[in-house]
């Protein structure tokens, strides 16, 4: 830490937006660092936050996130296999990221109390479980879908264990698919998509506002 500059935290930051990471992202990793320094400096190991120095990127020209509108979702439904079909309810009516929904196995399901368990994984360090009432669409799909006595297999086997790219490769064919028009631009070095599987999540939290469900229920909905 003591031989750590200024020019090589600025190095990482711009290697990571070359690498196609958005500026939202990248400042997420530059604010990380500067808390790590932060600490260690405060602890006197070393003289100063050199990190802080370093100017976090600019992200006012990333794409917005657009949510999927009711016709949107109408059509994808019509094209979507029956796995692709769950994974779509879950992101509606739950706020699932894509992974958290591939990786579902049939014990985090609680088809009698219409309840799922799950620890979503990009927050999985907070060692934090969501149990997440079901809509009745969503109980219902899964009442007819999902049917098996190991609790450890997956609910959509053919996507579970996927990296996040192959399957939001496979999200985008259903959009096509649907003839929903995606949207977006290249940031970074990548092309950012205002349409994506993430788009029902922020339909999920549009849709509860627009019911006029409290903020401190959305947030704990969608984790």
């Amino acid at each position: 830490l003591e031989h750590l500059r200024e020019s090589d935290v600025r190095t990482f930051r711009d290697k990571l937006l070359k690498a196609g990471r958005v500026p939202k992202t990248v400042n997420g990793y530059l604010k990380d660092v500067r808390n790590a320094l932060r600490r260690a400096h405060v602890q006197g190991h070393i003289p100063r936050n050199v990190a802080a120095a370093v100017d976090l990127l600019d992200e006012s020209g990333t794409p917005e996130r657009q949510p999927l509108t009711l016709e949107d979702i109408k059509g994808l439904l019509e094209v979507a296999t029956p796995e692709w079909q769950g994974m779509i309810l879950l992101g509606l009516y739950g706020g699932l990221r894509i992974r958290d929904c591939a990786n579902l196995t049939h014990g985090q399901l609680d088809l009698q109390r219409a309840s799922i368990i799950y620890r979503p994984q990009k927050t999985s360090r907070k060692r934090k479980d969501i149990t997440l009432p079901m809509h009745p669409r969503l109980l219902r799909f899964f009442v007819e879908y999902a049917s098996a006595d190991d609790p450890s297999a997956p609910v959509f086997p053919s996507l579970a264990g996927k990296v996040a790219s192959d399957l939001s490769k496979g999200f985008a064919d259903l959009l096509e698919a649907a003839g929903v028009e995606r949207g977006g631009e290249k940031t970074g070095g990548r092309m950012i998509y205002q349409k994506s599987f993430h788009s029902l999540r922020h339909a999920c939290a549009s849709f509860m506002a627009n019911a006029e469900v409290p903020e401190e229920l959305r947030a704990r909905v969608t984790g």
